[in-house]
C-alpha cells in the first residue's frame, strides 16, 4: 500500500482530524483542551495539518497519520511541529517518513529555514526516524511535567545534506504517484481484458 500525504484545508477533513487526535492517548498535560484549541487554530489557518488517509472496504476514507504544525511564535524564519502521530495499526509503515518529507518539501517552498520539534525520550522510534533525517538532538528538558524528560530537535534547511535529502524525498513520491498510476492502468486493463472476454463468449455462443 502506497501513502501520499497531502495538506488539509476543507472544514470536515479539519473535524476528522480533530477526532483522530482525541482518540490517541498522547501524556500530555490538559490534552482534550489543548485539542480543542488547536482545532480552532486548524480552522482559522493559524495552525496547518498535512495528514495520511486509508480506506475501508466501503470506500470510505479515514485519518491514519497527521502532522500539525505552525510558524514559530518568535522567529519568523522557523516552522514548529507541534503533533505528529500515527495510528498504532498502521505504524512501521514509513508514514512518519512521508509526513516529514512533507513538511520539509512545505517549509522550504514557503522559504523558511529550519524547523523544530520536542518528542518525549521515551519516544525512541520517533527521535530515531527524525536523526535519520537529519534532525540534531538540540537539548534535552522537562517541558511538560518534571516526570518526564523531552528531547529537542531541529533541522537546518539550508544545509546542503537536507536539501539532498529533500530531493530524495521529492523523487520518492514522484515514484509513489507513478506506481499508484500504473496500478490504476493495469487495473482498467485487466477489467476490459475481463469485459471483451466475456463479450467474446457471448458471441461464440
Amino acid at each position: 500500500m502506497i501513502y501520499c500525504p497531502r495538506l488539509i484545508t476543507d472544514p470536515k477533513e479539519i473535524n476528522a482530524v480533530y477526532e483522530f487526535l482525541k482518540s490517541q492517548d498522547l501524556d500530555y498535560p490538559q490534552y482534550d483542551e489543548w485539542c480543542r484549541k488547536a482545532k480552532r487554530e486548524m480552522e482559522l489557518g493559524y495552525k496547518k495539518i498535512i495528514a495520511i488517509y486509508s480506506k475501508d472496504k466501503s470506500g470510505n476514507s479515514f485519518v491514519i497519520g497527521e502532522l500539525v504544525f505552525q510558524q514559530h511564535k518568535t522567529d519568523s524564519s522557523m516552522i514548529e511541529l507541534k503533533n505528529l502521530r500515527v495510528d498504532r495499526q498502521y505504524r512501521n509503515k514509513k508514514i512518519c517518513t512521508a509526513l516529514l518529507a512533507d513538511v520539509e518539501t512545505y517549509a522550504r517552498e514557503q522559504g523558511y529555514k529550519k524547523i523544530i520539534c520536542d518528542a518525549s525520550s521515551n519516544s525512541e522510534d520517533i527521535v530515531a526516524v527524525m536523526t535519520k533525517r537529519s534532525y540534531r538532538i538540540e537539548a534535552k528538558e522537562s517541558l511538560y511535567t518534571a516526570k518526564r524528560i523531552d528531547v529537542i530537535l531541529a533541522k537546518d534547511l539550508t544545509e546542503k545534506q537536507s536539501i539532498i535529502s529533500a530531493t530524495m524525498s521529492d523523487l520518492e513520491k514522484l515514484i509513489a504517484k507513478m506506481k499508484l498510476l500504473i496500478v490504476s492502468l493495469y487495473r482498467r486493463y485487466v477489467l476490459q481484458l475481463s469485459r471483451h472476454s466475456h463479450s467474446r463468449n457471448q458471441f461464440c455462443r
